[in-house]
């Protein structure tokens, strides 16, 4: 499982850290807007965060 998430915005970024989300910039976070999550829980916790958003807008 790949702790990797691609195209993020800068709405879900600041959702992440709005819910203390531990995650990093990836090497290539300028290119591709790419972040690396500290764990699978990390991981878990902000799928749900996005996908929340997604069904509410």
């Amino acid at each position: 499982m790949s702790l990797i998430l691609n195209n993020v915005t800068d709405r879900e970024i600041d959702l992440l850290e709005a819910n203390n989300v531990d995650w990093l910039p990836t090497d290539d976070y300028k290119k591709d807007k790419s972040i690396i999550f500290m764990n699978e829980n990390e991981y878990n916790k902000a799928m749900k965060l996005l996908n929340e958003i997604k069904t509410r807008y």
